[in-house]
This record gives C-alpha cells, structure tokens and sequence, in this order.
C-alpha cells in the first residue's frame, strides 16, 4: 500500500472543511467510513484512495439514531450492530434490525457503517433493500466557496446509479438517512439467502412492505436484492399481490411474476435460476403468513 496523507476529523465541519481546502488543489480524497471493505481492497486496487483518505468514523454527531418529524434518523456513521441492536430501529423498523444483524461477524458490525454499506451500492448489500421499502432519503452535505455547509436530499433510487456508483460527488459526504415509519399495522420483512447462517454475502433477498386487510394486501412495497445490477423493485409482484385476495393460486403465480422483476446472473455464490425460485419463495412466504 503506498504512503498518503490521512484524515481523521472529529466534525463535521471540519471534514467539510478538509475537503473544500482538497478541492482548491485539485485533490481527490476517498471518504471512508468503517474501513470493513476499502482496505481488503486496498492490495488489488492500490489507487482506490486516490490522493488521500478522510476516515470519518469517529464523527460523533453521524453516529446517532433518532426520530424527527415522524421519520426515522439514522447518522451514516451508525454501526451495522447499533442498528441491531437499537431500541429505536428494533421497535419501529424491525426488519432493519434484522438485516443489520446478519451483516459479517460481530468484529465487521462493530465497524461497518450503514453509510459505507449505501455508498458501496453494491446490489448483495444487506440494508439496502430495506432503504427502498422505506423511502429513505440520503442527506448529502458540502462546503461552499465561503465554507458554509449546504446539503441536499436524495431518494435512495436515485441516490445508486448502479453497482459501486452512487449520486455523491467527490467533495461531499453523505450525512445521514431519513426513513418512513412503517405503521403499526403494515408488515415489514426482510429474508436473504446465503451458503450460511455467517459470514456470507448474499445470494438474493426480499425486503416486503404492505398492510394486510381481510386477506388482501395494499400499499405494497417490495425491493429485491442480488438479482440485478442494482436494488430492483418488484413490481411486477405487487401488482399481482394487489391484484386479489391472496391464495395458493396467487402464490403459485409469483414466480412468474418475479422473473420480470428480475435480471439476476450466475456467478461463483449462485445461479441466476436459484437466484429467481428463492426470492418467489420468500414472497410466498411472507404473503402467507409464514414468515
């Protein structure tokens, strides 16, 4: 690994500040944040850090977990094991909790942050699916000629462009995440295949989002992960799954429905075909009621 310069700010002002002073030399920073995948990276793509690395972990003010305005608020430093472990998230977005739960092992939550996990856009990461059943909006934040912090607001569908590439320019720093509240009576759940029960990436999963009412569903969300270049939205599935009473015959048809939803690939985890079945097992299972 070749030598650079290394920031470690305690701010985020001053990681802002870091960055514009970056920009007027006409420098290019990598901005991590948990470090649980750019230094495995490091060895293979020794250019990845670019001019330097700004580390901005131990901002304490992006590690927080909250509600405001009825929306979830979630600082992007947050760990993957806070999130499990959060009252807040457990109590009002369960299936996030789950699916922070299931992340690597212990020693990679304590480390890795939602943040990193949404600015990886990578189509197996496991929080994603959940950002886009609950219309999360990233909070993206920079510093202005004068230094004074200006943001903007991004939905998360907009916010991945595609595997490893997201809408955040290269002097600016995703802040935090806004999340809807799933209301006491909608179901939300998230399942995800794997080799095991640790330590494995993904081979698909299904995050699901609806309310139940005389055995039909509405308001349907559904974001499915591992069959696509990025996070893909079912909506070939909600529409069947809104089409009706749900039914054996309903169920029976998901799959179908699932393949125009999808355009999962082989690769050394799975097969596309395995990929496709699971995710309409899920779905099944979820609808009724067995998950």
């Amino acid at each position: 690994m070749k030598n650079m310069p290394g920031y470690f700010p305690k701010s985020l002002s001053e990681a802002l500040l870091i960055l514009k002073d970056a920009k007027e030399k006409g420098l290019k920073l990598k901005i991590a944040a948990g470090c649980t995948d750019i230094l495995p990276r490091a060895e293979s793509f020794p250019d990845i850090f670019a001019d330097g690395i700004i580390d901005i972990t131990d901002i304490e003010e992006l590690k927080s977990i909250g509600i405001k305005d009825g929306k979830l608020v979630i600082g992007s430093c947050v760990t993957h094991t806070q999130l499990a472990e959060s009252p807040i998230i457990r109590e009002k977005a369960g299936a996030l909790a789950s699916a922070a739960s299931e992340i690597g092992s212990p020693q990679i939550r304590n480390r890795g942050t939602i943040g990193g996990n949404i600015c990886n856009a990578s189509p197996v990461g496991d929080t994603l699916p959940s950002m886009y059943v609950l219309n999360a909006v990233m909070r993206i934040v920079s510093a202005d000629e004068n230094g004074c912090i200006m943001e903007r607001m991004v939905p998360v569908k907009d916010f991945i462009k595609g595997p490893g590439r997201t809408d955040i320019g290269p002097y600016e720093i995703l802040a935090g995440i806004y999340a809807e509240i799933p209301s006491e009576n909608e179901i939300f759940r998230y399942i995800r295949s794997s080799a095991r029960k640790a330590l494995a990436i993904s081979k698909s999963s299904v995050a699901f989002r609806g309310i139940k009412e005389n055995g039909r569903f509405r308001s349907v969300r559904i974001a499915l992960g591992c069959v696509g270049p990025v996070i893909k939205e079912g909506i070939a599935c909600k529409e069947l799954i809104e089409s009706g009473e749900v039914s054996d015959s309903m169920a029976d048809r998901l799959e179908e429905a699932v393949a125009k939803d999808c355009s999962p690939i082989d690769d050394l985890r799975s097969t596309k075909e395995y990929r496709s079945y699971i995710v309409s097992v899920f779905l099944k299972k979820i609808i009724m009621g067995q998950e």
